[in-house]
């Protein structure tokens, strides 16, 4: 079953800053940079229990290839 994703303006923020700091580093590398996070925020969407807790009931995911991870929480809707 797939689960909701919603992401912080906070986070997107974050992720729009890293992509242009690696589009300067070098043309193209911010492009794969959000293809990890894509890839990251699939595989929680899938399986959001098979990561390892963070801090109590925050949860992470570390992306490939680069010096990031994604902390998220997961919720029951009833």
């Amino acid at each position: 079953m797939k689960h909701q994703i919603i992401i912080r303006p906070e986070a997107e923020n974050d992720l729009r800053e890293s992509f242009l700091w690696y589009e300067e580093k070098r043309l193209g590398l911010g492009h794969d940079f959000l293809l990890q996070i894509e890839a990251g925020l699939k595989f929680i969407q899938r399986n959001p229990e098979l990561t390892t807790v963070e801090y109590k009931e925050a949860r992470k995911h570390i992306i490939k290839k680069f010096p990031y991870k994604i902390i998220y929480l997961t919720t029951v809707r009833l």
